[in-house]
């Protein structure tokens, strides 16, 4: 369980809490981030291995906590380092979506093995590589939601776009006659 709590010193404020997943694992590591109400970032810190953190925030009447760590959705709270506060529950959200599938050749439909398939991001941004095996699947596993595409750069080259919504394991096989919007 994940709780933040401020605690008022006559100058600052103190925001603390523990980063924990949502099946209550502590989250080492987890960028923890306070936004003042103007948009500019006033304090940073890691959570320790147990998942907590402490952090000296300005006092004022409200500020944004930001946390993120690797593999894990994002998450936001709003905290007022002003006066104390009730302890929160923050969840970060493992990535669990996931994008499979198997590459065919375009005229028999057999599967083609060490074919290249890149996972491009909405930002045009290549996120992973992988080669097919040998029965011509592919797997991204871990994956934010998202929209992305499927390229596979073995001749002739293949395309295919797709919105992975949190939570989906999506199957797109592909052939490499496909150039389509999916």
């Amino acid at each position: 369980m994940s709780e933040v709590e401020v605690e008022s010193r006559t100058d600052q404020a103190l925001v603390t809490g523990n980063v924990r997943t949502t099946t209550g694992n502590p989250v080492a590591g987890a960028q923890i981030v306070l936004i003042d109400g103007a948009g500019r970032e006033t304090g940073r810190t890691s959570s320790a291995d147990d998942g907590a953190f402490r952090l000296p925030a300005p006092r004022q009447e409200r500020c944004l906590l930001l946390i993120t760590a690797t593999g894990h959705q994002p998450a936001m709270e709003l905290v007022e380092p002003a006066r104390t506060t009730s302890p929160r529950t923050i969840w970060l959200e493992r990535h669990n979506s996931r994008i499979r599938g198997v590459v065919r050749e375009r005229r028999f439909g057999r599967p083609v093995r060490d074919a290249s398939v890149a996972l491009v991001d909405e930002r045009g941004v290549v996120v992973h590589t992988v080669a097919t095996g040998a029965d011509g699947r592919y797997e991204f596993p871990a994956l934010p939601a998202g929209t992305y595409s499927l390229v596979v750069s073995s001749p002739p080259p293949a395309a295919r776009s797709t919105q992975l919504p949190a939570g989906v394991r999506s199957e797109l096989d592909l052939s490499l006659t496909e150039a389509r919007q999916g």
